[in-house]
């Protein structure tokens, strides 16, 4: 399923974007905010890097899920 969604993403689907919003955004904020323990800051960091999902689409090379790969930029985004 992830291919078919990544696939789509790629071509601009607006749809596949919100599954991806919808299905991923609670774990991702869940997950920054017990690498920050700061719940304000973590929706922000998890906002900018789904934006960034969006803004980057046709240059993704996403090899693993989409939730891993998501997971690995705020391990890359988060402030130390």
């Amino acid at each position: 399923m992830d291919e078919l969604i990544i696939k789509k993403l790629k071509q601009g689907d607006e749809r596949a974007f919100r599954f991806i919003y919808d299905r991923h955004y609670v774990l991702l904020c869940r997950f920054a905010n017990r690498l920050l323990d700061n719940r304000d800051l973590a929706e922000e960091i998890v906002d900018d890097v789904i934006f960034w999902l969006w803004e980057h689409r046709s240059e993704l090379d996403i090899t693993s899920s989409i939730r891993a790969y998501l997971m690995s930029c705020l391990l890359y985004t988060s402030p130390s």
